[in-house]
């Protein structure tokens, strides 16, 4: 599993749909809860889950390593045995912009 922590002010749904696109991931699917709202998908066998606390600072309060103003998490779960694409690809179409404001 990795984790990523993303400074956007980009609306859950809106970063899910360029996620969507630009990785041709499953369609994401939401839920959310009293803290969190987020939305998961798949890359073949690769699960993405990208979460957005309500409130700003939650991830720092959780995750003490997130740096400030960091509000938006996302996380790619692989199976240990999954035949899957190296990650860096993914890695790469959120570091350059694919949630950026």
């Amino acid at each position: 599993m990795e984790h990523m922590a993303v400074r956007t002010d980009l609306p859950l749904r809106e970063i899910c749909s360029r996620l969507e696109r630009a990785l041709s991931t499953s369609p994401f699917v939401f839920d959310g809860e009293n803290e969190t709202e987020w939305g998961i998908a798949r890359l073949g066998e690769i699960e993405i889950n990208v979460s957005r606390p309500y409130e700003k600072g939650t991830l720092k309060k959780w995750d003490d390593s997130v740096p400030d103003g960091f509000d938006v998490g996302v996380s790619i779960c692989i199976p240990a045995n999954a035949a899957v694409p190296a990650i860096d690809p993914i890695a790469r179409a959120i570091a350059s912009g694919v949630v950026a404001r």
